[in-house]
């Protein structure tokens, strides 16, 4: 019962893409459908590199991923959708919430997302 659990919650949130457009930034996982950043809601945007002594508070350590709540000492708490720490990078919100996800070409993705915060 606990391995069917753990596996549904992991293709519940488990990050499989990241796409920008004009209006937001969506993080596409398998399960639950979209999440969804609109650029209103975005106060910033920068490459961020978990450290490997972050502290997962509730999520999984790379069972589909690395999602769920961590808290790091750089950044404080923050919610990950990623895959690579080395492809990462931190949207932070008005709300003073922070997600934490990954994508191939990070980078030119961070500078695709300040161009639209503009």
């Amino acid at each position: 019962i606990i391995t069917a659990l753990a596996t549904l919650a992991g293709l519940y949130y488990c990050p499989v893409s990241v796409t920008a457009d004009s209006k937001s930034v969506k993080i596409h996982r398998l399960l639950s459908g979209d999440k969804t950043f609109n650029y209103s809601d975005i106060e910033s945007v920068d490459t961020f590199y978990p450290s490997p002594g972050a502290l997962r508070l509730c999520g999984s350590g790379g069972f589909f991923g690395y999602w769920g709540y961590f808290s790091d000492i750089i950044i404080g708490q923050y919610f990950g959708y990623y895959a690579a720490r080395s492809q990462s990078f931190c949207i932070k919100l008005k709300n003073n919430r922070q997600y934490v996800i990954s994508c191939d070409n990070h980078i030119e993705m961070v500078k695709f997302i300040m161009n639209n915060l503009k």
